[in-house]
């Protein structure tokens, strides 16, 4: 066992320098990366891995937030029976109604955000997050907010909260931003993904939490090795309710409830114009045969995907598979890679199981670019050209920052 624990650091240390070294290939100003921040970055990295997953008070308490969300799924499955009737339970030769089990939660879980928002529980959660951030990653308040807000929020919702200053941060800062919401999820989606991949997992909101959490120290090693801090000011500010300004309990139940049904609008058409389209795609390169199989979309990028699947700690006869999974996220979006791997879990041992979902846990995806670009240039349209530079960096940072999770945890497991 020592012998393996050994050989899993030496694996972690190596992967880790390769995607320190991919993001210093991408770097502005190479000559300026700093070494000793990388180090703390990594160190606070496995801190945060330990502590949420092998420390018994958080380990616990994380499982105690995954029983008590429980309370939330059984609560809108009631409603959704009110409103479908027997399809909010379907019988298993249904499937899983993605529609009707899963997304309903997204309106739940927003309603109830809002109103934490309101009681301003959640902004002094944020708030107490935010110190280790800034004490231990050396970056300014208002970046040390904005991370820290990112793993209740999301990519979309974080820059509104803060977007009284956005104007004021460095490009270096903007970056971190943008990758941390890449790299993330968002508190309306993580109950729906703990759906997905509950029959493969116990207590699966326990990691997708700790994924968003360790992925903000991934996300501000990457993006400050690409775009180093060139300025001693760092932004300062404590608002995070400046979006968030409810007059009422009924006011915050209220937005929350249609901001979520907002979500869902958007959800449904994505997921289905991207499913089809990669029947479409799978449907014209099954006409050529690669050994007895069909080739198809998921064949390619498990190819292409492989070398970084094994980076991560998937053993190579996995690797493929995994690498597929990886590449479907980034070209399509998550939700799509949790549910193949749902499908494909019979082929992967356990623990390779458990890094995938580390490893597909965040928004970085090709569509993400076009969000990213769209809403930051509403807020700053005085620096489009800038935002557009940084968009597509942020989501190959996004990527990386998640494959860097997905190995610290390999290591740690």
């Amino acid at each position: 066992m020592e012998y393996l624990n050994i050989i899993e650091c030496l694996r972690f240390v190596f992967s880790t320098g390769i995607f320190c070294a991919i993001a210093w290939l991408l770097s502005e100003s190479k000559g300026k990366v700093s070494l000793k921040l990388i180090l703390r970055g990594i160190l606070v990295q496995i801190f945060l891995a330990v502590l949420m997953l092998k420390v018994d008070f958080m380990a616990s308490a994380l499982i105690a937030a995954n029983n008590g969300l429980q309370v939330i799924v059984r609560a809108t499955n009631k409603a959704v029976s009110f409103c479908f009737g027997g399809l909010a339970n379907p019988p298993k030769e249904l499937g899983f109604i993605f529609a009707l089990q899963g997304l309903p939660m997204l309106i739940t879980v927003s309603a109830i955000s809002a109103l934490l928002m309101y009681w301003k529980i959640l902004p002094f959660i944020i708030k107490t997050i935010s110190k280790f951030f800034r004490y231990t990653m050396n970056i300014g308040g208002t970046l040390g907010i904005s991370v820290s807000t990112n793993i209740f929020t999301g990519l979309s919702e974080t820059p509104l909260i803060v977007k009284h200053y956005l104007d004021k941060l460095t490009r270096s800062e903007m970056l971190s931003l943008m990758m941390c919401g890449a790299s993330g999820v968002s508190g309306t989606v993580m109950l729906v993904y703990s759906e997905i991949i509950s029959p493969l997992i116990e207590a699966p909101l326990h990691h997708i939490i700790s994924s968003a959490t360790i992925s903000v120290a991934t996300s501000l090693i990457i993006s400050r090795i690409i775009v180093p801090e060139s300025s001693s000011r760092l932004t300062e500010g404590d608002d995070i309710s400046a979006k968030h300004k409810y007059h009422s309990n009924i006011d915050a139940l209220y937005t929350g409830i249609m901001d979520g049904a907002k979500v869902i609008a958007v959800v449904v058409p994505v997921l289905m114009g991207f499913i089809a389209v990669i029947d479409v795609v799978n449907s014209i390169l099954g006409n050529i045969q690669i050994g007895n199989e069909p080739l198809s979309l998921q064949m390619m990028l498990g190819f292409l995907c492989a070398p970084l699947a094994w980076l991560i700690g998937i053993p190579w006869h996995e690797a493929t598979t995994v690498g597929a999974l990886i590449g479907i996220k980034t070209i399509m979006n998550e939700i799509i890679g949790f549910q193949d791997l749902v499908n494909v879990a019979n082929q992967l041992s356990p623990k390779s199981v458990l890094i995938s979902i580390y490893a597909l846990c965040g928004f970085a995806n090709i569509a993400s670019t076009g969000t990213l670009v769209g809403l930051y240039s509403v807020l700053l349209p005085e620096r489009v050209k800038d935002i557009a530079k940084l968009a597509p960096i942020a989501i190959i940072g996004g990527m990386i920052s998640n494959l860097m999770t997905a190995s610290v945890i390999s290591m740690i497991m």
